[in-house]
C-alpha cells in the first residue's frame, strides 16, 4: 500500500528552501533537539576525541580530531554526541548537515553519556546516523537515533533506537516484513550504577544489557528529517510528536521486554494519548487508533483481550491492561492520511510508569 509522505514538494527550488529551514539539529538527532548545543572547550573536546578514539570497533577509520561534539546537558547527567567522517569519505566541514542526502552513509555519531557526580565517560552507541541503499529495487532507509527520555530537567533513561522503512519511486513508502523499529531503553538508575559495567582506557565504559527492549512496526521515514516520526516520538513525555507508522494496512504492535531478568513484566495498566496530538488539525487529518487487542492474530474473539479507545481527546486514555503490548486491530481514519499515529505509549509495571 502506498504511504503518502506529509509534505510535497514542487520543485528543486522548494526543495532547497524547505531543507534549509530545518535546524540541522533536529535533522541528525530528533525532535527534542533545543537542549542541545556544540562543545568549544579544548579539554572536553580532546576527553570526547580519546573517546571516540577507544570505542571506533566498527572499523569507521574516522578523523576524530576533525569531528564536532555537542552536549546535552540535565540536573542529574549530560549527553555527549560527536559526529564525524571518515578518512575515504567527505570532510565533515564540506557537509551540509541539515540535508539528508549530504550525510547519506558518510556522517557517524559516537554517543557517551556522564553521570553529573563522575567523570567516567559510557558509551551509548556508535553508528551512521543514516544510510539509504538499494534493496530489491527499492531504497531501504536505516537511521540511527539516541534520545533522553526526561522529566523537566531530569533524565529519566536514554533509548537507543533503530529505524528500517523501504521507499518507492517519488517518495512513496512501501511496507515491508523485513524492516521495523527497535530501541534499547536504559533507566537512568541503571545507567549510573558502576558496577553494570566496565571501564577501559580514558575512563571510557560500555554498558552492560541491562535494558528494556522495544519491538514496533515499520515507521515512516520523512526524507528531510528522518526522525520526525520514528520510535522514540511514543515514549518522549511530549505529545506534540507521534510515532507514525509504515504498514501496508496501516496497523502496527509496540512490545516492550525486560532484557535484564528476562522474566516477565507485571504490568496493570497502559497509558495512551492517541492519535497525532500536536493539535486538532494533525489530529483529524491522520489516523487514530480504535482498539486494540493482546494478540496479534486470535480466532476464538471470546478469548481475545482488547480495548476500545476514544476519539476526539488529546489527553492520556488510562486502562487496565495484563502486558506491556498491545497490537492496533481497529481504526479511526484520518480526513487526508492514512497513517496511524501515536502521540505517547506507558506501562503502569510494579506500582510505577516505565516511561515517568
Amino acid at each position: 500500500m502506498k504511504k503518502n509522505i506529509l509534505a510535497i514538494l514542487f520543485s528543486f527550488i522548494t526543495l532547497c528552501a524547505f531543507t534549509q529551514r530545518f535546524d540541522f539539529r533536529q535533522v541528525l538527532f530528533s525532535n527534542n533537539y533545543e537542549n542541545i548545543e556544540e562543545v568549544t572547550d579544548k579539554n572536553l573536546l580532546n576527553t570526547i576525541f580519546s573517546a571516540v578514539q577507544v570505542f571506533d570497533r566498527h572499523g569507521y577509520e574516522l578523523v576524530v580530531e576533525e569531528g564536532r561534539v555537542f552536549c546535552e546537558s540535565y540536573k542529574n547527567g549530560r549527553l555527549y554526541r560527536y559526529i564525524g567522517t571518515s578518512e575515504y569519505d567527505n570532510k565533515l566541514s564540506t557537509l551540509q548537515l541539515s540535508d539528508v542526502k549530504s550525510i547519506n552513509s558518510v556522517l557517524v555519531q559516537y554517543v557517551f553519556f556522564q553521570d553529573e557526580n563522575s567523570q567516567n565517560l559510557v558509551n551509548l552507541s556508535g553508528d551512521f546516523i543514516c544510510e539509504n541503499k538499494k534493496e530489491n529495487d527499492r531504497n531501504k532507509w536505516i537511521c540511527h537515533n539516541v534520545e533522553v527520555i526526561k522529566s523537566k530537567d531530569l533524565i529519566l533513561g536514554i533509548m537507543v533506537c533503530e529505524s528500517e522503512s523501504l521507499e518507492g519511486s517519488s517518495n512513496e513508502i512501501y511496507e515491508d516484513p523485513g524492516v521495523g523499529s527497535e530501541a534499547r531503553y536504559f533507566l537512568w538508575k541503571n545507567l549510573i550504577n558502576t558496577s553494570l559495567y566496565d571501564y577501559g582506557e580514558n575512563s571510557a565504559g560500555e554498558l552492560s544489557d541491562h535494558y528494556f527492549d522495544i519491538q514496533a512496526g515499520a515507521p515512516l521515514i520523512d526524507p528531510d528529517r528522518p526522525f520526525m516520526y520514528t520510535i522514540q516520538n511514543a515514549f518522549d513525555n511530549n505529545p506534540a510528536t507521534s510515532f507514525v507508522e509504515n504498514t501496508e494496512d496501516d496497523k502496527f504492535g509496540i512490545s516492550v521486554s525486560d532484557m535484564t531478568s528476562f522474566n516477565s513484566i507485571k504490568c496493570t495498566k497502559l497509558s495512551i494519548i492517541n492519535g497525532y496530538a500536536k493539535n486538532i488539525k494533525l489530529y483529524k487529518d491522520n489516523n487514530r487508533i480504535r482498539k486494540v487487542s493482546l494478540r496479534e492474530n486470535n480466532d476464538d474473539e471470546k478469548k481475545e483481550v482488547y480495548i476500545g479507545l476514544n476519539d476526539n481527546t488529546l489527553t492520556p486514555q488510562i486502562v487496565n491492561w495484563p502486558e506491556t503490548a498491545f497490537y492496533v486491530t481497529e481504526l479511526y481514519d484520518g480526513d487526508m492520511y492514512s497513517d496511524t499515529c501515536l502521540a505517547e505509549l506507558d506501562f503502569f509495571v510494579d506500582g510505577k510508569w516505565l516511561f515517568k
